[in-house]
């Protein structure tokens, strides 16, 4: 009888002292989530302006999409740059 209550006891014993395992959920990005790009500059406005017989010239504001530094920049066509667009990274 006390061998009984001894293995009883340790049973007992046993899974008092077990702790549940807390599984925490994974959490994977999906397509529809927004992921900002920290080496984007992003064009948020221009302007453009015609000279004639040289090409396009005029300024852009870029916003970083992680840091939320603002840049004004000048451009021109007609040293080889590019005309910016919004929504470009710079």
């Amino acid at each position: 009888m006390k061998k009984t209550i001894l293995i009883l006891s340790a049973i007992a014993l046993t899974f008092a002292s077990c702790k549940k395992e807390e599984i925490e959920p994974v959490v994977t990005p999906t397509t529809n989530e927004y992921i900002p790009d920290c080496d984007c500059d992003e064009v948020m406005e221009f302007t453009s302006f015609n000279l004639v017989g040289a090409g396009q010239f005029g300024t852009y504001v870029t916003i970083n999409q992680c840091t939320g530094v603002q840049i004004n920049g000048d451009w021109d066509n007609y040293n080889g740059g590019s005309t910016p667009y919004v929504g470009e990274c710079r």
